[in-house]
């Protein structure tokens, strides 16, 4: 039992114990900021999994990587069995539908089919409350106890008491049941858990007004998730229930009276009072804290709500509802955000940053910016450990490159239209240069999609909004389905974009492209336009745990991230601005050297080769008609075309199995050959020359 439970556990994130039992963790299934599944552990050992949100758990455990057979303890979901039905008559007496309790614990309704059967489902079918004609029977001066369902009932009824509840269970409550209970005293019954006083509190709220007398009572000493049922095996008799009930005082409406300018601007006039808001080109709301705007305005609303509320004891009039209109109440009223940040202004930790004077100005939430650098203006900090690690991974006429593309990044430069390509074996720094960016730029200020995904993914460029960079490590080298996308967000074009479930926008794009790959990603697009946009940074080094000196990665991840040399960074990068601005980024011969192997191996070969070609250990290809094929298939598509050295090149980069030699075809030639494949209208078996 407890390996189950702690594999289950392990798969969410800010588990900690409830109390009374059980467990409380974010959801998966939907953007969670405060932990609102309840995980505990069922009568029969199965794991029980509840959204408060109203996620449900197939789309739970989906998120979390779990299947159904998780839960259990043998791997199995049982079959369910009925163990208990509970009948549902009108006031006739005649029989409506039946509740029917299955094994493992699930509920489900259904009706006579008037042949002796059943239809499970209640489609057209009245809902009575249970025990109904027994209810309408009794003195009317008797007190009706309420319980959370049909079990608790009987359990009370057993007694020689009044009671009911309704179908379904906690908040089904329906105002139609009203009807049956005017002018009684009625006392709910609230169980042991959130979810049965919210409930209890539901119906109290329905009946108010209806019912003579409304009490909701707990029950002394119930275990957490108790009901009556667990009282009364406890020892509670029927005289003592009803003491308890003629004292508990009678129900009160909290936040009874409704602000004469309604409760969506009466909440956000408060909301606003007490923060400042803003929203971005798809209409998200961000709300201003710590000196930026960040993306967690809708959240934030619904907290406060909730607070405000409680405060003013009118926490009935929560609901998603009212969350939503109070949000979108807010969001229309907010200001725009700045399309991109300005260039003369850098916000950082401890404040506004003038770029061209170095003067340091308070934060204001005048500034309409989502970007702030995590790193704090100190002008006499340095970063020595970024230059021991860069003197290291970076060739020898690059070693200003590093501080030239965090200058180049910290501010929306979009004017040198260029992505960064880091290429070379694994091991060898690219990936922990990548983390140094993030870790300068601020995670919440960096997407991370390779370039695949946002060439195909329909969402996916609206997750640059507002980001300085995206930044992916090991980028595949699969064959892009096209480069439009690439080429626009390196453009600077205006960028087309859609949320999920939200309308479509356009947005001005400054987040600029960084990747790093061990071999170039293959496209069908050999242009200039193409191959002009890309800086290539080779990194020839690989480092391994018994060099002399070696940090691994987590350690060398902490030391560049350590805030004194963030700090430095940021000074040396606002010496390198000026000529950033200027002049751009320093292409040394290393880089162009790299970017002409890049653009000659990336040329579309690997694809040609896949259409043209078949491979069979028993043929082979003369090299010069493989070359010659494949020259007039680029001129076709306009394509440069490829020398015989280079074309050798590619062709063994990507079919690296291939052997080559010389073939003797008749009394003289002997043509260079490429064994084990051959041309699709060409094939030519050895068996047979």
């Amino acid at each position: 039992m407890t390996e189950l439970i702690d594999n289950v556990l392990t798969h969410f994130e800010k588990v900690k114990p409830k109390t009374g039992g059980g467990w409380l963790a974010l959801c998966p299934a939907h953007p969670d900021h405060n932990p609102s599944l309840s995980i505990d552990v069922g009568d029969d050992g199965r794991v029980l999994l509840k959204c408060m949100a109203g996620c449900d758990t197939e789309a739970i455990l989906k998120a979390a990587g779990l299947t159904w057979p998780d839960l259990f303890p043998d791997g199995q979901r049982p079959q369910p069995q009925i163990v208990a039905t509970y009948d549902y008559h009108d006031a006739n007496g005649t029989l409506v539908f039946q509740v029917v309790r299955k094994r493992p614990k699930a509920f489900t309704q259904r009706r006579p089919n008037g042949a002796g059967g059943w239809i499970w489902n209640l489609t057209g079918v009245e809902r009575v409350l249970y025990r109904l004609p027994e209810l309408l029977a009794a003195d009317p001066r008797q007190t009706v106890f309420i319980a959370e369902g049909e079990k608790s009932a009987d359990a009370v009824a057993g007694l020689g008491l009044t009671a009911t509840t309704n179908p379904q269970g906690a908040g089904k409550w329906r105002a139609s049941y009203n009807r049956w209970l005017k002018d009684r005293a009625v006392v709910i019954l609230a169980d042991n858990d959130p979810e049965g006083r919210k409930h209890a509190q539901e119906v109290a709220q329905a009946l108010d007004g209806v019912a003579s007398r409304v009490t909701t009572l707990e029950l002394p000493n119930l275990p957490a998730k108790g009901d009556v049922c667990d009282w009364l095996a406890n020892g509670g008799t029927a005289a003592e229930l009803l003491r308890l009930a003629n004292e508990a005082p009678a129900w009160i409406p909290d936040g009874e009276s409704t602000p004469a300018v309604g409760w969506t601007k009466y909440l956000s006039d408060a909301i606003l009072a007490g923060g400042h808001f803003a929203q971005d080109a798809g209409g998200r709301l961000y709300r201003y804290a710590d000196g930026v705007y960040r993306a967690d305005g809708k959240e934030h609303v619904a907290r406060r709500i909730l607070e405000l509320l409680e405060s003013w004891a009118a926490a009935k009039r929560w609901s998603r509802y009212r969350v939503a209109e109070v949000a979108e109440y807010v969001r229309v009223r907010a200001p725009t955000l700045q399309n991109r940040p300005p260039m003369d202004v850098l916000n950082v930790k401890n404040g506004l940053l003038q770029v061209a004077t170095g003067e340091l100005l308070p934060h204001t939430p005048e500034h309409l910016g989502t970007i702030q650098l995590p790193a704090e203006y100190d002008p006499d900090a340095d970063c020595p450990g970024w230059y021991r690690f860069l003197e290291d991974v970076f060739p020898e006429d690059c070693q200003d490159l590093p501080f030239e593309l965090i200058a180049w990044l910290m501010l929306p430069n979009t004017s040198i239209q260029k992505a960064v390509l880091l290429l070379g074996g694994g091991e060898n720094g690219k990936s922990r240069y990548l983390q140094a960016v993030k870790s300068f730029l601020g995670a919440v200020n960096v997407a991370g999609l390779s370039l695949h995904k946002l060439e195909a993914g329909r969402f996916s460029t609206a997750r640059l909004v507002g980001k300085l960079a995206n930044i992916c490590p090991d980028l595949p080298s699969a064959h892009l389905a096209g480069t439009s996308v690439f080429k626009a967000l390196v453009g600077g074009d205006l960028i087309h974009a859609e949320r999920k479930y939200g309308e479509s926008f356009e947005f001005e794009n400054y987040a600029r492209l960084l990747f790093s790959a061990n071999h170039p990603p293959q496209s069908s697009d050999s242009s200039n336009a193409f191959f002009r946009r890309w800086l290539v940074v080779p990194f020839t080094r690989t480092f391994k745990p018994d060099d002399p000196g070696y940090i691994p990665a987590d350690k060398l991840d902490a030391m560049l991230a350590d805030p004194k040399e963030l700090s430095g960074v940021l000074n040396r990068a606002l010496i390198a601005l000026p000529k950033v601005r200027d002049v751009g980024i320093t292409e040394a011969e290393t880089m162009r050297q790299a970017w002409y192997e890049f653009r000659e191996v990336t040329d579309p070969v690997e694809v040609w080769l896949d259409l043209n070609t078949v491979e069979d250990p028993e043929i082979y290809v003369e090299k010069g008609d493989l070359l010659r094929a494949y020259n007039e298939d680029a001129k076709v598509h306009g394509r440069p075309p490829m020398t015989g050295t280079l074309f050798s090149v590619a062709v063994k980069q990507w079919q690296p199995h291939l052997q080559d030699g010389q073939k003797r075809v008749g009394d003289d030639k002997r043509p260079k050959v490429w064994y084990g494949i051959g041309l699709k209208a060409k094939e030519v078996l050895i068996s047979e020359i």
